[in-house]
């Protein structure tokens, strides 16, 4: 299972436990269902979590490779002299 269908479980799960329920309680008036919005809260947290959470190394290594992006270039090691003349102030 990806990572995109197990954030939609855990946000449809969410969905379904946490307005389910404030829907049940509203309708009916009964506190049945009460200890069942936190868990659907808490899958509506999880689901997000497991979307926002970066992937492993690897992922971005094989993206990178496939992507065909350039490589990051180092800093020189000493700084390179201007090409232009000193400035010189007239008054």
């Amino acid at each position: 299972m990806g990572r995109a269908n197990l954030a939609a479980w855990f946000l449809l799960w969410g969905i379904v436990l946490f307005s389910g329920s404030l829907y049940f309680m509203v309708l009916t008036g009964s506190n049945a269902l009460a200890l069942v919005t936190p868990l659907g809260g808490l899958s509506l947290l999880a689901g997000w979590a497991v979307l926002a959470c970066p992937h492993s190394n690897e992922g971005f290594k094989r993206a990178a490779e496939t992507a065909n992006l350039p490589r990051p270039m180092s800093p020189p090691n000493k700084p390179t002299a201007s090409l232009m003349p000193p400035r010189t102030i007239l008054v």
